[in-house]
């Protein structure tokens, strides 16, 4: 039971196995659960997409190009613009410079990028990544979210990051705590574990 407005970029805080991932899962309909989870965005975009964590089982062992051609974007563009206009603002930062190997058509990041631009094509409220450092140097991870969240705010989609690490906290405009507790007894059903959300100041 819980609404909050929240500013993007926001980050998801909480320590593993508190339910973050769950929450994400939940607001982007990827599990089933009872009750109502979505997040409204300020302008007409509905519905919240989700990057996991370990990227690699979301390519179902597609390549980028194949990745590319399986999506359509609204507005008639292709998922692969979005894909170079992300690459592009990721090679262009020079506050998180990577490597040229970094940015390969088959590098784990080119494949997070195509991932994100595929979610974004949809124009949702928001985009989760969740531990969008999984795999990648500090400097990639950060060059990587800083472009995604340029592209996702030029096109009205607010961007959720889930992590545990501090250094994100600089970059987030919004925090929101998330914390598991035990089973409880909620309007005559019994659960097995409550999630509970807060904002932090």
């Amino acid at each position: 039971d819980f609404k909050a407005s929240i500013l993007s970029p926001c980050l998801m805080v909480g320590d593993n196995g508190q339910g973050k991932s769950l929450l994400a899962k939940c607001l982007a309909g990827a599990i089933s659960f009872q009750g109502l989870a979505a997040i409204q965005g300020s302008g007409q975009n509905t519905g919240t997409r989700l990057l996991f964590q370990d990227v690699i089982n979301q390519t179902l062992l597609r390549s980028s190009k194949m990745l590319a051609r399986s999506q359509r974007c609204a507005e008639h563009l292709e998922a692969a613009d979005l894909f170079e206009s992300i690459i592009r603002r990721v090679q262009s930062d020079r506050s998180a410079p990577v490597t040229q190997d970094q940015t390969d058509a088959n590098s784990l990041l080119a494949v997070k990028i195509m991932l994100t631009a595929i979610r974004l094509c949809t124009r949702p409220s928001a985009i989760i990544l969740d531990e969008p450092d999984w795999g990648l140097t500090r400097s990639a991870a950060g060059a990587y979210v800083a472009a995604v969240i340029q592209q996702a705010h030029a096109m009205g989609v607010g961007v959720i990051i889930i992590s545990h690490k501090p250094w994100w906290q600089q970059l987030a405009q919004s925090i929101l705590q998330v914390a598991k507790h035990p089973p409880a007894d909620r309007e005559g059903k019994h659960c097995r574990f409550v999630i509970e959300c807060k904002t932090v100041d």
